[in-house]
């Protein structure tokens, strides 16, 4: 698998078009790239399908071949082949490419019965301890040692048991169910995460031969097993809510009539009570999305972020950005991430009556204008995007490439809806 080089970029954004047409949301990044690490459990081939190379996935099939797997596409399906994976020390400067590197741990010590991670690295957008994995994984028998930027993990003497999480987070469910799949016994974990992604992981498992249930509620319980299948295993993963919610919004923002395909509207729904009625029409029907809007409408009140199904973290900045083009004050307050505010600095030279006051984010409706701004992470340059495509003349997004993380070739999708938008590569000396 070789893409080449990440190159810097710019989108050039003209403002004021309305969308019209339709998007075919691709398989959850979030979902592929802890499947890609799930695959290290597997004894045959995987073909992850609907899936788009995202920058975040190519550097997870780059840790895996750099162990001795095969990774590669096939158009839009993902074949993973970890049946000659040798290692259990993920390269050190790929790591710290990818924060979802981490999600190796829970696979690689159920493998191998010991791990060497380095520090996930990823949007600086806060604090992301793994010591909320490290501590529920020694409740498993794993013991640690910190070496530096290395952690150096060894389960030799892993066992089942009862785990609470001390918060739900998605990564550290993923790895302690990873971890507990093999061993003897019973393994119960109890406040987990229940996004949409742990569904997808148990029914991976569970395809693979393994026993594993109760995701989506706050327990899940999994049975070690000695032996799982060895057949080639084909698995469609979730669609992608974030990418969904995004393009949903910025046909808000914009006005225009678009339809939004491969969507289950209840993995967005935190989202979609609090706009459905606001300015525009929405219809569902089986897993598409209508969407007619007549751009602007009111505010959206006071939204908090926090663990599914609450309103996702992932959302915020997209929602600032919509925010900016709704009448009366909207209230988001951050809970997930304590530094996820890159975008507010951003918006405000675009002419955003936007301001930050500890963890809470205040948006009053105001006449956008383009300037020079820059993603500093993910979800803030989809948030300016959005911004880009309300405001009165040029925007330019710097630092674009970070965008490419989860949305693929993001202004040939706004393109295809009417946007004037373009992607410009920086020459880099």
């Amino acid at each position: 698998m070789n893409y080449g080089k990440k190159r810097m970029s710019k989108l050039i954004i003209n403002g004021g078009k309305k969308l019209y047409g339709s998007v075919d949301v691709q398989s959850a990044k979030n979902s592929v790239v802890m499947l890609i690490a799930c695959a290290v459990l597997s004894e045959g081939k995987v073909v992850l399908k609907n899936v788009k190379p995202l920058s975040d996935v190519i550097n997870m099939c780059r840790i895996l071949n750099n162990m001795g797997a095969k990774c590669f596409f096939c158009g839009t399906d993902l074949v993973l082949d970890c049946s000659s994976l040798y290692s259990f020390v993920p390269d050190e400067n790929l790591s710290q490419t990818v924060r979802c590197s981490f999600f190796l741990t829970g696979a690689l010590l159920s493998k191998f019965k010991k791990a060497e991670m380095t520090f996930p690295g990823g949007c600086k957008i806060g604090t992301r301890p793994v010591n909320i994995h490290l501590q529920c994984l020694k409740k498993l028998g794993v013991t640690y040692a910190l070496q530096g930027n290395k952690i150096i993990l060894n389960g030799e003497k892993m066992r089942s048991g009862v785990v609470n999480l001390t918060y739900p987070s998605v990564g550290a469910t993923e790895n302690l169910i990873m971890a507990s799949v093999f061993l003897k016994g019973e393994t119960i974990l109890k406040n987990v995460a229940k996004e949409p992604e742990i569904i997808d992981l148990q029914n991976f498992l569970n395809s693979l031969g393994f026993t594993v249930k109760g995701a989506g509620s706050d327990t899940i319980v999994i049975k070690g097993v000695k032996k799982i299948k060895s057949e080639t295993i084909v698995f469609t993963p979730v669609e992608d809510r974030i990418e969904a919610g995004t393009y949903l919004l910025a046909t808000l923002a914009c006005g225009g009539y678009v339809e939004i395909n491969n969507i289950n509207i209840k993995n967005i729904y935190s989202l979609y009570e609090k706009i459905f009625e606001n300015n525009c029409k929405i219809s569902v029907e089986n897993d598409r999305i209508y969407v007619t809007a007549y751009g602007g409408g009111k505010s959206v009140g006071k939204i908090d972020t926090g663990p599914y199904p609450a309103f996702p973290t992932d959302m915020q900045a997209p929602l600032c950005a919509y925010a900016c083009c709704l009448s009366g004050k909207t209230q988001v307050r951050e809970l997930v991430f304590e530094n996820r505010f890159s975008h507010v600095d951003e918006l405000k030279k675009m002419g955003a009556d936007i301001y930050r006051q500890n963890d809470t984010i205040f948006v009053s409706g105001s006449n956008l204008y383009g300037n020079v701004v820059s993603a500093t992470d993910l979800r803030a340059g989809a948030g300016l995007a959005i911004a880009g495509l309300i405001a009165q003349g040029q925007t330019i997004i710097t630092n674009a490439e970070m965008i490419d993380r989860g949305y693929y070739r993001i202004e040939k999708t706004l393109s295809s809806l009417g946007a004037d938008i373009v992607r410009s590569y920086v020459r880099q000396e």
